[in-house]
């Protein structure tokens, strides 16, 4: 019979909680293998097979781990939000800068196709990029631990960074002798922040619910070995 408390120390890997508090859930964890291990050898199973359908019952140590800390609060933001959010951006500026000229050929940079094409350029290569890229790290963060406030916010990454070039834009705008008060412009700019906001909660909505978590597994088989 191996030792279930040094097994589960070594499989679940550091939680980050403190010697105490992991001492307290390697124990818990321990107890219930013990358990399941009893109750395979009262139905027959030889050791090793027992030990086996015991070991069976925990799926996804890796997951386990990571559900526990997520319950104790601890979860580390650069699995379930900087990840997630840093590569869906890159694609998402890969999407804006360099697809519209992969696509349509030339070597201009999506900025300058954006300005000379109209709406359905800016829905193809900034809305449904932002759309699917809000999905995909939301859909990511979810699966990392993240919570609902860090699954919005890596899908909102692409939003972010249009957000914090905006004050830049008008500054070259304005150096340019160009009106940075025109009321249209800022239609246009209100209407965008909009849509892309929209685009974001779309896409990052179907992955912002929890939905029933399996814990740890499974009864022993009722059918004794042969």
């Amino acid at each position: 019979m191996p030792d279930w408390a040094q097994l589960v120390r070594t499989r679940l890997g550091d939680l980050g909680l403190g010697p105490e508090r992991e001492a307290e859930i390697v124990a818990e964890l321990a107890d219930h293998l013990q358990d399941l291990y009893d109750s395979f050898r009262q139905e027959g199973f030889p050791d090793g097979q027992a030990v086996e359908q015991t070991l069976a019952s925990v799926s996804d140590w890796v997951a386990l781990s990571r559900n526990i800390r997520r319950a104790e609060g601890v979860m580390s933001h650069q699995e379930c939000l900087w990840l997630p959010g840093l590569y869906g951006l890159l694609f998402y500026v890969w999407c804006l800068q360099l697809a519209p000229g992969l696509v349509f050929g030339g070597r201009r940079s999506g900025a300058i196709w954006l300005l000379q094409h109209g709406d359905l350029f800016r829905f193809l290569f900034v809305i449904l990029p932002m759309f699917v890229v809000a999905a995909v790290t939301a859909y990511w963060s979810k699966r990392a631990g993240g919570g609902v406030r860090e699954r919005l916010l890596a899908a909102a990454f692409p939003f972010f960074f249009h957000l914090a070039l905006l004050p830049l834009w008008l500054a070259v705008y304005w150096l340019r002798g160009l009106p940075v008060l025109n009321p249209d412009m800022w239609v246009q700019i209100l209407a965008g922040m909009s849509a892309t906001s929209a685009a974001v909660l779309l896409g990052a909505l179907p992955f912002l619910r929890d939905g029933q978590r399996a814990h740890s597994s499974g009864s022993p088989p009722s059918a004794k070995p042969v």
